[in-house]
């Protein structure tokens, strides 16, 4: 069996680009420019809805037709995954947003009542509708695995989305489930990815270090763990509140550095989780092209260096 080492190639998340997912078709076709597409920068998608305005603001919906268009007009683009909605059905999302005991900042409830107006919840099948249509994978938080299996529903949106990835989300109260099946990337391994046939899993390696001081998980134990590396496909990455990575943050540093040295079931892809507060800091295009440019060239030089 064929194994792969280290990282193999990136992709940015349009939690950056909620405001304007575009921009990210348009930023990613930049950075392709002159390349293969086995190294194209990919896009992982959060299922946007079309909803009334929210007083006088509106998130920009993410569509097939949409997505499409994107890509008409940026034409060294692709969608390497779609990021299913964070509650599992209406009652968890309202409950996220009313009683969640997650939220880090006061604006925190304010974002979060939001986004969650226009990425609703699994079970409307929107996330899932657009993976289908578009031939991509589908990544979602446990409690969404976890409420499709009680309810008999993991075969049916098996049958529909080309593959089904599990990420570790954190430790909440909600009303799906609780405890270290939702957020301990081993326990979620052996009581989900195993139990009920996943193939594999993306390590929310931001969701490890934003909530260590409550869950007490240290990534750089989780990635040396060699069943968390045999389903592993992808790392989300971010500083602290989904702020961008430091070139040369020595936390960071040590664990790029160990991941280059071992070995993985599947190409492993570095995705960019950054929220769009964190941009702010980098308000021009080219800015944050560069800022993408450079952090890609720091963590390519952290392999190479370790061939």
């Amino acid at each position: 069996m064929t194994e792969f080492k280290g990282i193999q190639g990136f992709d940015i998340s349009t939690s950056a680009y909620i405001f304007n997912p575009e921009k990210l078709f348009k930023l990613t076709d930049r950075l392709n420019q002159g390349k293969g597409e086995s190294e194209w920068v990919g896009i992982e998608l959060y299922p946007v809805q079309e909803r009334k305005v929210l007083g006088r603001f509106s998130l920009p919906p993410v569509s097939v037709d949409t997505v499409h268009q994107w890509q008409y007009k940026y034409n060294q683009t692709k969608v390497s995954r779609v990021h299913l909605e964070f509650a599992y059905d209406e009652h968890e999302r309202k409950f996220m947003i009313e009683k969640g005991d997650f939220h880090r900042s006061r604006i925190s409830p304010i974002q979060h009542k939001i986004l969650y107006h226009y990425i609703r919840q699994a079970t409307s099948g929107y996330g899932i509708d657009l993976a289908s249509a578009l031939g991509v994978g589908a990544n979602m938080h446990t409690n969404v695995a976890l409420g499709l299996i009680k309810t008999g529903q993991l075969g049916t949106v098996r049958e529909r989305v080309k593959d089904l990835i599990v990420e570790n989300s954190i430790n909440y109260n909600s009303p799906v489930e609780q405890g270290p099946i939702l957020y301990d990337p081993e326990a979620i391994i052996d009581g989900i990815v195993e139990k009920h046939g996943f193939k594999k899993f993306l390590l929310g390696v931001d969701h490890l270090i934003d909530y260590f001081d409550k869950q007490g998980i240290d990534p750089m134990d989780v990635i040396k763990n060699e069943k968390v590396r045999h389903y592993t496909v992808a790392l989300h990455i971010a500083n602290p509140g989904h702020g961008p990575i430091k070139i040369g943050d020595p936390c960071y540093q040590k664990f790029f550095e160990t991941v280059a040295g071992l070995q993985f079931e599947y190409p492993l892809r570095v995705v960019f989780d950054y929220s769009p507060v964190a941009l702010l800091r980098y308000p021009l295009f080219l800015q944050q092209v560069r800022l993408f440019e450079k952090t890609i060239k720091w963590i390519q030089g952290i392999k190479d260096s370790a061939r």
